[in-house]
């Protein structure tokens, strides 16, 4: 499988007339012509893509990509025990983690999106992780993933991840979370950063932080930051400071050049 890049925001948009209700009853039902349908679009792809059933809490589906990225077989990921696959393909420090801090959060802002009736199709989430083949080799894998079904009271019905190697990219050994909202195929805003090491420390920019972060790239200076988000300068100085310590930045070239590493912008 070749190591390129898709754009999570921009495949779902094009899997917008797959995933009609009627389809993904199709889904829900295992209907192997709908099947055979998802492989036709997946399997072309150079990323491994996989949809988890939240009610039969398994993949309803995995494209071959994924067991090329993993070594284990498509019915390995599909079957009733296949999340002990899934959680195989995990470094056991990632794995502990991820159902420590990862897991909670992304559950977290779930909840809260569906208790303020939001669409919680329109966040999606990124992160990193060291895997391990079946073969015990370990290598980085970035995995995007989001809900792109809903049951008629907001709770997620299916969730579409796609995973791919990174390890030719990946500079450090830090597990990394973004977390953003979109709006019609396009990203709207980030809402946070979030780096957790293997000892478990972790690295995190907020909401706020980001918002004038990229304002910073576009250009402003601090004075017009402060302007347009109604704070003081003394404010987004201090803003400025503390994501330069966070991130061993020495100044706002290096900042804004991790911020592009890390897929912030």
């Amino acid at each position: 499988m070749k190591n390129e890049m898709v754009s999570f925001v921009d495949f779902e948009l094009n899997l917008k007339k797959l995933f009609e209700k009627k389809n993904l009853q199709s889904l829900n039902n295992h209907n192997s012509t709908f099947l055979k349908e998802l492989d036709a679009k997946f399997n072309n792809l150079p990323v491994a893509a996989n949809i988890f059933d939240h009610k039969e809490l398994r993949y309803t589906y995995c494209n071959e990509n994924l067991s090329s990225l993993m070594g284990y077989s498509r019915a390995e990921f599909m079957s009733e025990n296949g999340m002990q696959t899934v959680y195989n393909t995990f470094h056991p420090t990632h794995m502990a983690i991820y159902n420590a801090y990862l897991y909670p959060k992304v559950v977290e802002i779930m909840e809260e999106a569906v208790a303020n009736n939001e669409d919680v199709k329109s966040y999606k989430f990124s992160s990193t992780f060291k895997a391990i083949r079946s073969n015990k080799q370990e290598f980085w894998c970035q995995v995007q993933f989001g809900v792109i079904e809903t049951y008629s009271d907001g709770i997620p019905m299916f969730t579409l991840s796609l995973l791919n190697d990174i390890s030719h990219i990946k500079k450090d050994n830090n597990i990394d979370l973004l977390i953003y909202k979109t709006t019609i195929g396009e990203i709207q805003q980030t809402i946070s950063y979030t780096s957790f090491n293997e000892d478990n420390s972790q690295l995190k920019l907020s909401k706020r932080e980001i918002e004038i972060l990229a304002l910073v790239k576009i250009g402003h200076t601090s004075k017009e930051i402060a302007t347009k988000l109604f704070v003081s300068e003394n404010t987004v100085h201090t803003h400025r400071k503390n994501m330069l310590h966070k991130t061993n930045s020495k100044n706002m070239a290096e900042l804004i050049q991790f911020a592009y590493l890390k897929n912030i912008f």
